[in-house]
């Protein structure tokens, strides 16, 4: 099936996958989660389900856009079992 272009019909640009952070906040400062994912070697699935059960940093909300602290996700990085033990909440 072949899909049929209509030239007098007008541009609709697709959507971005994620977005990107508001521009009043520092992207230095702030990880969306393919970045997230990226860092911790851990798929985007698991990085939501362990921000769920208190295992890794709580994500910030600006909105419809969710991001983590880059400090958070660094001091996850640098001990991961020890951030659990400061950080859960419980099972």
């Amino acid at each position: 099936m072949q899909t049929q272009i209509n030239p007098g019909a007008p541009f609709v640009a697709p959507k971005p996958r994620h977005a990107p952070l508001p521009p009043d906040v520092s992207a230095a400062s702030f990880m969306r989660v393919p970045a997230v994912a990226m860092a911790t070697g851990a798929a985007i699935s698991t990085i939501w389900t362990w921000a769920r059960q208190g295992k890794f940093p709580e994500p910030v909300r600006f909105g419809r856009i969710t991001a983590w602290r880059s400090s958070d996700v660094t001091a996850f990085l640098a001990d991961p079992a020890g951030w659990r033990a400061t950080h859960s909440v419980g099972d």
